[in-house]
């Protein structure tokens, strides 16, 4: 796609064409419009859902770009503020469990025969 009809689909899509867009160079250009395509949309999951991840993962990397971008997001597709706390809990479970795991060098062969064990269990006693 040529790089001006990228362009005029991005501001019609969001009204604007956000600096980080119109700087990249159109390879660049091309695969950031269609990855962001790919992720406001359905799919395997729900936009939302992607949405969800998307701010999960931001909140737990500590990204001050991405946080903001994928809260309005979640904004977008209804979410309350205290879903978005219970992601970030989330976001915060993971990394604090392997910050963890990496500090003890846990084993991760033990791990796996744990979860597989719990997974057995619960779906047994379900």
């Amino acid at each position: 796609m040529a790089r001006q009809d990228i362009l005029n689909e991005i501001e019609q899509a969001y009204g604007i064409v956000p600096g980080f867009f119109s700087d990249a160079p159109d390879a660049i250009l091309e695969q950031w419009w269609a990855l962001n395509i790919w992720l406001n949309g359905d799919s395997a999951i729900s936009a939302r859902d992607k949405a969800l991840v998307s701010f999960g993962v931001a909140a737990a990397i500590h990204c001050k770009y991405c946080i903001p971008f994928h809260k309005a997001q979640l904004d977008l597709h209804g979410m309350s503020d205290e879903q978005m706390k219970d992601a970030s809990w989330a976001a915060q479970s993971v990394t604090g469990l392997s910050s963890y795991m990496y500090g003890v060098n846990y084993d991760l062969d033990v791990l796996i025969k744990e979860i597989d064990q719990i997974v057995e269990h619960i779906k047994s006693s379900a």
